[in-house]
């Protein structure tokens, strides 16, 4: 029989003559089904769950040791998850300390929204009845907020933003371009300011608010490459949103993407958050069960029906609030360097591809090479995930990749050995 997780080491030359070696874990999803001692089949399922860390950053093995402690859980397979502004980011932006361990994407863990997207780039999703999708997110299409339930509400009163105030921007006649609407702006916006003029604006870094502006009039305020960035007039502004760190609940309008039934009929209640289950639809009438139960956003996008899509304008790594956060994501398209990648066969099985990179029997690889060699596997979609020092590969608690990173190693840069570098996020595997 199949092992629950299967993996094998890579190595090859590039047509340049470089070398490149790795390691390749395949998650065999189907293949879950046993006898109990009365021979009656017991499918242990299959699930995977973004694990996140608000107050400080931790190791992928971290948040394995840590989810076996608090789920009584055995870890299979764990790869780091979704970018974030690291400390050398915030400083590099002059951004204050908050705003480390910010993540700069799309995050839903046990269906709550952390993260709304913030670009148009690729997330891994886990949706209720264990299918796994990878698919492109964005906002654009609108998006509703609410605060939290309080002891005398049941939940705070819904804003919606609507699509056509996405990313406005204004003209010279902007009073009568906003009118009394409530505008909503995300990192695809491709001005470096929005107007105040009394407005009063709110930044967010996942779902927290963390600075609330009361503009003045002719006040500009600039648009910072974190999270989304809300704006109101004065008499539209809920007064209970002037509180730093206060969560917020976030949805993402799917208007077009609607649940299939059991008869393969569209019901009429768009899917939460925005995403829809993959094309084909899920067999079995799930009704609500439909719903997306984990997602994480990365990217870039690297392989869709079986061929490469790479498209970094399309996606938004060409934007400047992209580069001023993730420049080197950009570079990768023509750099080679440490990279991870997850795949999707045509059964539906989970791959995991890392290759080690900043090492004499290694180059790296670039984007276009990830896709290639993933393609060689046999995968029809792929998306990248974090790569350099955060990559991050453990299957049964073994790391197969080789980090070109230590926390120490300004201190001694010959003789420190390998360690995965700390995130604020992680994807774990597990046998339910």
């Amino acid at each position: 029989a199949k092992q629950d997780v299967e993996y094998s080491y890579v190595s090859g030359v590039y047509n340049d003559g470089l070398p490149y070696n790795g390691a390749i874990a395949k998650v065999n999803i189907h293949n879950t089904s046993s006898k109990n001692q009365k021979s009656k089949i017991v499918n242990p399922k299959w699930q995977f769950s973004i694990v996140s860390s608000k107050d400080k950053t931790k190791r992928v093995t971290t948040f394995i040791e840590e989810f076996k402690s608090e789920n009584k859980k055995e870890t299979k397979i764990a790869w780091n998850g979704g970018y974030i502004l690291n400390p050398e980011l915030v400083g590099k932006l002059g951004l204050p300390e908050s705003y480390i361990g910010s993540p700069l994407g799309l995050i839903i863990s046990d269906n709550k929204l952390l993260s709304p997207p913030l670009f148009n780039k690729p997330a891994f999703i886990v949706y209720s009845d264990g299918t796994l999708d990878i698919k492109r997110v964005s906002s654009r299409n609108g998006i509703t907020i609410a605060h939290p339930p309080t002891p005398s509400q049941r939940e705070g009163e819904a804003i919606e933003f609507t699509a056509s105030n996405y990313n406005k921007v204004l003209s010279a006649n902007w009073r009568k371009d906003l009118g009394g609407a409530s505008c909503y702006y995300d990192l695809m916006y491709p001005e470096e300011y929005i107007e105040g003029n009394g407005r009063v604006i709110v930044r967010l870094a996942g779902n927290v608010i963390k600075e609330v502006i009361h503009t003045k009039d002719k006040q500009k305020i600039k648009i910072i490459p974190v999270g989304l960035t809300l704006s109101f007039t004065k008499d539209n502004f809920p007064e209970s949103w002037d509180e730093i760190d206060k969560e917020l609940i976030i949805k993402i309008n799917g208007i077009d993407n609607v649940y299939p039934s059991a008869d393969g009929s569209q019901s009429e209640e768009a899917l939460p958050f925005g995403l829809s289950p993959p094309s084909g639809g899920i067999k079995g009438g799930l009704g609500l069960g439909g719903a997306v139960l984990h997602a994480v956003e990365a990217g870039p996008m690297l392989i869709d029906n079986g061929k490469n899509c790479l498209d970094m304008k399309e996606e938004g790594w060409k934007t400047q609030n992209s580069i001023r956060t993730q420049a080197a994501r950009l570079d990768f398209t023509d750099m080679r360097g440490p990279k991870i990648a997850i795949g999707l066969d045509k059964d539906g099985n989970l791959s995991v591809l890392t290759i080690n990179g900043r090492i004499r029997e290694s180059v790296g690889a670039t984007h276009i090479d990830m896709a290639d060699i993933m393609l060689k596997f046999g995968m029809q979609k792929a998306m990248g995930f974090d790569p350099g020092g955060s990559s991050t590969l453990v299957v049964n608690g073994k790391i197969l990749n080789i980090s070109p990173y230590n926390s120490n190693y300004e201190k001694n840069v010959y003789s420190l050995p390998p360690e995965p570098r700390a995130v604020t996020n992680a994807v774990i595997g597990y046998l339910g």
